[in-house]
């Protein structure tokens, strides 16, 4: 069970190996059991084969519910593929990502475009019936609030169970080093700074003790998160809208990157991580930078 980390009798975490370089501990399904069993994302439709293998392992015969934090295809590209293993099971999701899962062909034409090569290593998103899926904004079982915090999309929702907050996105892409972490942001096209420092405060605002991140583990720090989480953005925000004089410039991304890589404390451990890793970890700043700059260019428009 090299792929699955407990961390409690009740909560664990199943990394979800993809076919690409950097990806063996980035991708994740929470899990909690006990009374109900409940999943927490189901990453790509390339990795169900390992997720599946890894309830078995657990034990997990049922589950109750699947929580989707957001609709994108690392997340819930493979909930359609999950059910054909718990078919009665309801998915949870916000309620524009409903329509997406039941025809996710807009959904999977939209993730190649953005995403291209990794989309197709992630694989197709199968449909999901409709009488499965449920508006988080009506679900209310199993001691589990659902949190509406747009910002890495519009779409974003994070659950409260007990005193662990499954917050996605929300505070960005959290690693654990040991004695300190890596935090990036993770700000794709469209981005609002506005809306994610809104969804920050307010998750910050819910009583909990522990924060759960979709890529890639958990934190007791979570006071301390959410306020360099907030102050990240803000970093980044100044550092980009420095930059965006060069923005037609071809290497304005990397240029960009070294920038913040420079300059952000909260990346300073980002030598630290494998070679993957960090080759993964600047692929993905581009795509954060994006999403600044496309901001940062609609304000000046305004």
């Amino acid at each position: 069970m090299k792929n699955i980390i407990r961390y409690s009798d009740k909560l664990s975490l199943i990394a979800l190996k993809q076919n690409l370089t950097g990806f063996d501990n980035f991708i994740g399904s929470w899990l909690i059991t006990g009374e109900k069993t409940i999943l927490i994302d189901t990453g790509t439709s390339y990795s169900v084969p390992v997720l599946v293998k890894s309830l078995k392992e657990l034990g997990v015969k049922k589950i109750d519910v699947i929580l989707i934090t957001h609709i994108h295809i690392d997340h819930a590209g493979g909930t359609g593929d999950l059910l054909k293993y718990f078919p009665e099971t309801p998915v949870v999701v916000h309620k524009s990502g409903i329509k997406h899962l039941m025809n996710p062909e807009k959904l999977w034409q939209g993730s190649l475009a953005t995403l291209g090569h990794f989309a197709e290593a992630y694989g197709p998103i199968l449909p999901v019936p409709e009488e499965l899926l449920i508006d988080s904004d009506t679900f209310t079982d199993f001691g589990i609030q659902p949190v509406n915090t747009p910002g890495h999309a519009p779409h974003h929702v994070s659950y409260l169970f007990e005193d662990i907050m499954f917050a996605g996105e929300v505070a960005g892409v959290f690693s654990d080093m040991g004695e300190g972490y890596y935090l990036r942001p993770a700000t794709p096209p469209r981005f609002f700074l506005e809306t994610s420092i809104d969804s920050l405060m307010l998750t910050d605002e819910i009583q909990h003790k522990t924060v759960c991140f979709a890529h890639f583990g958990m934190t007791s720090k979570r006071d301390e998160i959410y306020r360099k989480s907030r102050d990240q953005l803000l970093t980044w925000a100044e550092l980009i809208e420095r930059q965006m004089g060069n923005l037609d410039e071809p290497d304005f991304i990397e240029r960009t990157t070294d920038i913040l890589l420079e300059n952000d404390p909260a990346l300073a451990l980002f030598t630290e991580l494998d070679r993957d890793s960090m080759i993964r970890e600047r692929g993905f700043m581009k795509n954060s930078i994006n999403g600044y700059a496309g901001y940062l260019k609609g304000n000046k428009s305004e």
